[in-house]
């Protein structure tokens, strides 16, 4: 996969959180496996960002009201 196609890919997957669900499949169904395999991986890397983040305001919370 070239590098312009990565930057095409993260472009589209970082605007696919404004794309109806159907929308987004039809567009996941069209990537070969290669770049599912790296959506795939940018969406495992977005969750535990996210898990981290809630986890960190949850212990912050915690400590403050301590």
């Amino acid at each position: 996969m070239t590098e312009e196609r990565k930057e095409d890919l993260i472009r589209e997957w970082d605007n696919s959180d404004k794309m109806e669900d159907e929308e987004y499949r039809d567009w996941y169904e069209g990537l070969t496996g290669e770049e599912k395999a790296l959506v795939d991986k940018w969406d495992r890397q977005y969750m535990r960002g996210t898990l981290n983040l809630c986890k960190d305001i949850l212990q912050h919370e915690e400590t403050a009201h301590e």
